[in-house]
């Protein structure tokens, strides 16, 4: 086995993982010259793609911890992830997958 060839009569079925949606809605104050975010999104998504068949929660103290790592957010007032402010956990089976990004500007 393991060397592409199976016995006579062999069924392989294949099938795809279930997605679990990631929703991260959050609310910031931006830094002086900024509007809006710049590297925040791209972090979130590879922070969740690090997750896959790896990992049993979505952390809401690393995705906010990413935050920081944004030149242009200065603060950030409120996260949401998937509606609440908790982790998320991952079946053993599904991958995580960035389905929405929100970010607006508070005060």
């Amino acid at each position: 086995m393991g060397e592409g060839k199976a016995p006579i009569g062999a069924i392989v079925t294949v099938s795809t993982p279930p997605v679990k949606n990631i929703n991260v809605e959050a609310t910031v104050v931006y830094r002086k010259g900024y509007t809006t975010t710049t590297v925040i999104e791209e972090l979130v998504r590879d922070y969740l793609l690090g997750l896959n068949f790896k990992a049993s929660i979505v952390s809401y103290v690393a995705i906010s911890a990413l935050f920081s790592d944004d030149p242009a957010i200065e603060v950030v007032l409120d996260l949401n992830i998937n509606g609440s402010k908790n982790n998320v956990s991952i079946g053993e089976e599904e991958i995580v997958e960035l389905k929405s990004f929100t970010v607006t500007e508070g005060s």
